[in-house]
């Protein structure tokens, strides 16, 4: 799905988009994920926030709802486009004046984003050299596999298909990218480090930049 930007600093284009990216085959229930859903008319305070009863177990619930974007003082295009702003690698600085929002509510918007994208697509499998620093990973709840470089292995083919996907070719490119990624963030704490990490790994794997991540973006935090 293609996002214009244009539509987002409208609120009506804003929650169609959003609507589009989290029920692409209809609106469902959040409780029971029945499709038989009624219209409640809009929120009192945002009127172009549609509102819903599901006919089977009478949840009500808004386009928003169970999702990182409910229940912020800020409306959801503000959000959106902090979103985007973070896709395009802006630093929280310029974003607040892009935005013209107080820099402290933009720190705590990236950083609710960065922790909502970091939970949801974390990975699950991490593949490394034989050094022992790795060794806790696989308590840490990852499938770990390595390859052997000191007795001369450097990639593994596991499933008999002819593709050596057990490998670490490409992190050395990896972190060249991240180093570029996080020089616009000055000062990022020891403590926020990984979710600026974790945001980059999602950026890195969907293979995407600038514009065209926006809707991957999204679709992640609404599904």
């Amino acid at each position: 799905m293609q996002v214009n930007i244009k539509n987002l600093v409208d609120d009506v284009q804003c929650y169609q988009t959003v609507r589009d990216l989290r029920w692409p085959d209809g609106i469902n229930c959040p409780s029971c994920q029945s499709k038989h859903v009624i219209k409640r008319g809009f929120d009192d305070t945002e009127s172009a926030r549609q509102r819903y009863e599901c006919t089977d177990c009478h949840t009500r619930f808004d386009d928003v709802t169970d999702t990182i974007f409910a229940g912020h003082h800020q409306p959801l295009k503000v959000w959106i486009l902090c979103l985007y702003f973070m896709g395009l690698n802006v630093s929280n600085e310029q974003m607040a004046q892009e935005l013209d929002v107080h820099c402290s509510d933009v720190h705590q918007m990236t950083t609710q984003l960065r922790q909502g994208i970091e939970k949801k697509a974390n990975c699950d499998s991490v593949y490394t050299d034989e050094y022992s620093i790795y060794a806790r990973l696989q308590t840490w709840g990852y499938e770990h596999k390595r390859v052997n470089h000191g007795r001369g292995e450097f990639a593994r083919d596991e499933d008999g298909d002819g593709l050596c996907e057990v490998h670490v070719h490409t992190m050395e490119g990896f972190w060249s990218l991240l180093r570029s990624w996080l020089r616009p963030h000055r000062g990022i704490s020891q403590e926020k480090l990984p979710l600026y990490l974790g945001f980059f790994e999602f950026v890195h794997n969907v293979r995407k930049r600038g514009k065209a991540l926006l809707p991957a973006l999204i679709e992640l935090l609404v599904t």
